[in-house]
């Protein structure tokens, strides 16, 4: 019959950090490290690219290997063989990454002369212990070429994981779910502003030509994905029922939902991931109204987070001249106290 008329239209999808990032969820599924049969080097447990896009997802989340490396640094004695900033990034890449790469520049005595960093993103562990570092190919992406380094070249330094042994797993990464949470709340919220509204709703008409019907579907295509209030007008003969005629019938709406409370617990979680006080991110602890010292909890995560986070880093000291070695002035931080106003 010619009123018995069904539309099927596509308003859209939704715009996720995984599409807008181009990150596949294969990225975050732990995969056992075996050797690659064309490149003879250990594939990594989990994607680097893809723990280095989530750095882009969550603003609490990007900010923390940062925050980390400089506090680390704080207190870090010039040294004239290992710099700053060598120091600062291989501690951002441990952060995010869980392993950091530093290169032995030598004299032909095979003294030490410098460190440098080398990025953690497009280095592996070959199947006879030496390092290489992959160079894309400009032609294919999915073509490297390997540039060596031989044997103790390079100092890899990770955490230990119980998983593997061949490279380290960052210890955030248990809150992956709630790093994605936090940034797809904040999608929709966005989405909801930019939408004027974040409903899905069902048109239902009946007793209408098919040519009136194909004027309302353009006409709804017209407003899909912008913010604008609008008015359509129908055309029924006289004595139509317009309640039985036109009927909306609501099947979502995502402004319902409190999106502040999913950020907020994202955040949450990231932190604890992270091992970091909230007081020293910038946030009030929902569960403690009151306010606590921040000296003391910025001593308490100095010592029980910084100071051992500076220790693996010590290692370098192994294979520094005596006169270059690496030292931490740690007891600087009862400076900090003189820093804060008075109660």
């Amino acid at each position: 019959m010619e009123n018995d008329i069904l539309i099927s239209m596509d308003f859209g999808d939704t715009e996720s950090a995984l599409t807008r990032h181009e990150i596949n969820y294969d990225h975050y599924q732990y995969n056992n490290v075996i050797i690659d049969p064309m490149y003879d080097f250990y594939t990594t447990p989990f994607s680097l690219k893809g723990l280095g896009d989530l750095l882009l997802t969550n603003g609490h989340h990007g900010r923390l290997p940062a925050f980390k490396a400089n506090l680390m640094l704080k207190y870090f004695q010039k040294n004239k063989i290992v710099g700053y900033g060598t120091l600062k990034n291989a501690a951002i890449d441990f952060c995010a990454l869980g392993n950091c790469y530093f290169e032995l520049i030598r004299n032909k005595l095979g003294t030490v002369l410098g460190i440098r960093h080398i990025p953690a993103l497009n280095m592996r562990r070959m199947q006879d212990g030496s390092y290489c570092f992959l160079q894309r190919d400009d032609l294919n992406q999915y073509q490297f070429k390997l540039i060596k380094f031989p044997k103790g070249k390079i100092i890899h330094l990770f955490d230990y994981t119980c998983l593997t042994q061949i490279y380290g797993i960052p210890y955030w990464i248990g809150a992956l779910q709630s790093i994605l949470m936090g940034e797809e709340s904040r999608i929709a919220v966005r989405k909801t502003f930019k939408n004027g509204s974040y409903k899905t709703t069902l048109l239902a008409v009946s007793g209408i030509s098919k040519d009136k019907m194909t004027k309302i579907e353009a006409k709804l295509e017209e407003k899909k994905g912008i913010a604008e209030v609008g008015t359509m007008l129908f055309d029924f003969p006289t004595g139509t029922d317009i309640s039985k005629a036109i009927t909306v019938l609501p099947v979502g709406d995502l402004t319902k939902v409190d999106f502040t409370q999913l950020m907020n617990q994202s955040a949450s979680d990231i932190l604890e991931a992270w091992g970091v006080p909230p007081e020293l991110a910038g946030m009030i602890p929902e569960q403690n109204a009151g306010s606590r010292d921040l000296f003391k909890i910025m001593v308490q995560y100095y010592e029980f987070e910084i100071i051992p986070f500076q220790q693996l880093f010590l290692v370098l000291n192994d294979f520094l001249p005596k006169d270059s070695q690496l030292v931490f002035e740690n007891e600087k931080i009862n400076t900090f106290n003189t820093l804060m106003p008075a109660a």
